[in-house]
């Protein structure tokens, strides 16, 4: 193992692609579970923890389409980067906790946003466990992206 002489380079292409990947993962995560809500008792209204936004079939469809397709590639960029040997593979320990929580926050989402009749104790599980372990998942992305980026220190 070699110890760190300075910053690692990260190429704009290599960020962009981590931005849209931890942009576009937690919609692509709602996208692909669907709706989690319980069908419905004849005359009887299903009770929210939280109203899920309301879009049109096709609009959902073609954001959550858009949404994979997009996460997808820049996964696909970021795994040839590194495999190319364009980016240090260190950086996997920023991207990957990252993803972690973006697919956390898309899974809570519409763990969350459920109809269910009566209390919702999956959606109150989803905000105890899940937004500490959220927390957790982007701090530490953020440790190492510091320690990664900042410069050696002089002797």
């Amino acid at each position: 193992m070699t110890k760190q002489t300075g910053p690692i380079a990260l190429r704009r292409t290599d960020a962009l692609s981590s931005i849209l990947l931890a942009v576009t993962a937690p919609v692509a995560t709602w996208a692909l579970i669907g709706d989690l809500s319980v069908p419905g008792v004849e005359g009887e209204s299903l009770d929210h923890l939280v109203s899920a936004p309301r879009f049109g079939p096709g609009v959902s469809l073609a954001v959550g389409v858009g949404s994979a397709a997009v996460a997808a590639s820049a996964g696909t960029w970021l795994v040839w980067s590194i495999l190319r040997r364009r980016l240090d593979s260190r950086w996997w320990w920023v991207v990957l906790p990252a993803l972690a929580a973006d697919v956390v926050i898309g899974a809570g989402a519409r763990v969350v946003t459920a109809g269910v009749i009566g209390a919702n104790i999956g959606g109150g599980f989803a905000i105890v466990l899940g937004g500490p372990l959220t927390v957790g998942m982007v701090t530490y992305s953020v440790y190492r992206a510091r320690r990664l980026l900042q410069p050696a220190p002089s002797v």
